[in-house]
């Protein structure tokens, strides 16, 4: 259930986090298992105050932690591991979520605007009716993914794992992707 000490770090505020991390940036902080949705809301308060203050959980653990609903754009979450955490209908929006785990997260309804998913791990999670407009995918692992009515307009998959992925009923208009040589929805106006 997470690393006490952590918690309490995290309860302090954006700033005092961020000056923590900054002072002990080989610590990987653990909050796995628990629900942070009102600290983040408690969060986004302080943040209006000063917006260009962006959380930086890098290469945190968030193992089964409960992120639903929460609004978590434009932090930076780059190798985080959110396996099997909840972020249904959460704002991700130009987060920077490169080599993130989100393996069997479910994600359905979440906001992926802008944000950055290059190398990131999505196998088998929910995504459904997600929005990626925009989102860089490129090398992500989408295996056996459930993107079922997702919107990936103008998402970059270049180099992205497919296999086994349920795109039905996907958005792809001006997505971009290629396997091997081909591109396979440059589409520019198609949907899946």
């Amino acid at each position: 259930m997470g690393n006490p000490f952590h918690i309490e770090k995290f309860r302090q505020g954006v700033t005092a986090w961020n000056k923590w991390r900054a002072a002990n940036p080989n610590d990987v902080p653990d909050f796995s298992g628990n629900d942070l949705r009102e600290q983040i809301e408690s969060w986004n308060k302080s943040r209006e105050e000063s917006p260009e203050e962006k959380p930086n959980f890098s290469n945190t653990n968030f193992l089964e932690a409960n992120l639903g609903g929460a609004d978590l754009s434009s932090g930076n979450f780059s190798g985080a591991d959110l396996k099997e955490a909840n972020l249904k209908g959460a704002n991700l929006s130009r987060t920077n979520l490169s080599n993130a785990i989100l393996a069997r997260a479910n994600c359905s309804g979440a906001k992926f605007m802008w944000a950055n998913l290059d190398m990131a791990n999505l196998e088998n999670s929910t995504l459904i009716k997600a929005n990626f407009t925009g989102a860089d995918l490129s090398g992500a692992d989408l295996t056996k993914a459930n993107l079922s009515m997702a919107e990936l307009g103008g998402a970059n998959l270049k180099g992205a794992t497919l296999s086994g992925t349920n795109l039905k009923g996907a958005k792809l208009l001006w997505c971009e992707a290629h396997v091997g040589d081909s591109p396979t929805c440059e589409t520019q106006g198609s949907e899946s």
